[in-house]
């Protein structure tokens, strides 16, 4: 784009907040880029207010020069689960819409240009377009959501596809369940997939708790919950027999902690920064992505995982559990279909190394936030146009 474009993302998490999703890494490359960028939170309520720890809604300006809204609405958000298709989108379309101060008055307060182009992931978008009229639109799909908020969400999704410009998934297998069952035109479709932040992924330190376990470390990142249970106990008993080392980063799961009381080999070392996940996973030897698929397949439908990303930029074998994504993307893993195949898959992981270490190092470079930057602006410029 030659000249800058004035863009608001709206997405629940914050802009500088520990989890760091793809609409967060390129509205970040959008405003290194020096484009205007806004970024509106998840609404502030009444209910929020009468509790001492709740955030408080207004606007600031970061130091990286973004204009990150927090705004106060009138009405509560329902218990998704509780409310009915029908009522839960015109329950959220009331609650954007009774947003104080109003989003042109707090852009006006802020100096800020009134943006051309709205980037919404999950929300009430329609609103947003209500408030600014003359911005062309574009919803970004980055789940199966009704696997977490029901299917009384596919009312309110709907409304969102049908008034967008262009609707955007991070994978083909989204935008294909999105043609399917969310009766959204292909020609409306764009796919602007995960990356990886390659230049994270050049050289660190190996870290202070990792120094002492001994090699080969498996190392899974990311919330224990999700992983399969049945698959981590095959690749503990597989770093027992090797000598080596089970290592689990993430928030806590009961299956894990009776885990290291039955193996020696099993560290569960809790969560860690994000910045500090990289030198982790550099000085692991393979990445394990064993996901527990049973519990809710839909959560799993369309996910393109980043870990695969990351794990591919720290060259890393992975073992990973099937993801339909992975039919249109030629991934650097070896699949286990079960837990029964773990322990062969990591033994072929060590085996081929240096190979898969080559692999994903290829892949990542075919995948990094900048070739998906590179594709954001050219969607951009396209409904501009």
């Amino acid at each position: 784009m030659s000249a800058p474009v004035s863009i608001l993302f709206h997405r629940g998490n914050e802009w500088g907040g520990p989890l760091r999703g793809s609409t967060n890494v390129l509205a970040a490359r959008f405003l290194a880029a020096g484009h205007p960028v806004a970024w509106l939170e998840r609404p502030v309520h009444l209910g929020h207010r009468l509790r001492s720890n709740a955030p408080r809604p207004g606007f600031r300006r970061t130091d990286d020069g973004a204009l990150v809204i927090r705004p106060f609405t009138l009405i509560p958000r329902p218990t998704w689960r509780a409310v009915g298709g029908g009522l839960r989108s015109a329950w959220a379309r009331a609650a954007y819409r009774s947003i104080v101060p109003s989003l042109r008055r707090v852009f006006a307060r802020a100096e800020q240009p009134e943006p051309a182009v709205l980037w919404t992931c999950g929300g009430d978008g329609g609103a947003l377009r209500r408030a600014f009229p003359a911005a062309r639109r574009i919803v970004q799909c980055v789940d199966v959501y009704e696997a977490y908020a029901g299917s009384g969400q596919n009312a309110l999704e709907a409304l969102d596809y049908a008034d967008a410009d262009r609707v955007v998934t991070i994978g083909h297998a989204l935008a294909e369940l999105l043609v399917a069952e969310r009766d959204v035109p292909r020609a409306k479709l764009s796919v602007i997939g995960q990356g990886a932040d390659l230049d994270a992924y050049t050289e660190a330190p190996e870290p202070d708790d990792l120094a002492p376990l001994p090699r080969p470390r498996l190392t899974w990142v990311g919330r224990l919950a999700k992983a399969d249970a049945r698959s981590m106990a095959e690749a503990a008993t597989f770093a027992e027999r090797a000598g080596g080392s089970l290592v689990l980063i993430g928030p806590r799961a009961a299956w894990a902690e009776e885990l290291t009381r039955g193996q020696r080999s099993v560290h569960v070392l809790g969560p860690r920064d994000p910045a500090r996940v990289p030198a982790y996973l550099m000085a692991s030897d393979v990445g394990l992505m064993l996901y527990d698929q049973r519990a809710d397949p839909r959560i799993y439908a369309g996910q393109n995982p980043l870990k695969l990303y990351e794990m591919a930029a720290a060259g890393l074998p992975i073992v990973s559990t099937p993801h339909a994504e992975y039919a249109h993307l030629d991934p650097p893993a070896l699949i286990a279909t079960g837990a029964v195949e773990v322990e062969a898959r990591i033994e072929e992981a060590l085996r081929r190394a240096r190979e898969l270490s080559r692999s994903s190092r290829a892949f990542a470079q075919r995948h990094g936030w900048s070739q998906r930057f590179d594709d954001a602006a050219a969607l951009v410029r396209e409904v501009l146009a």
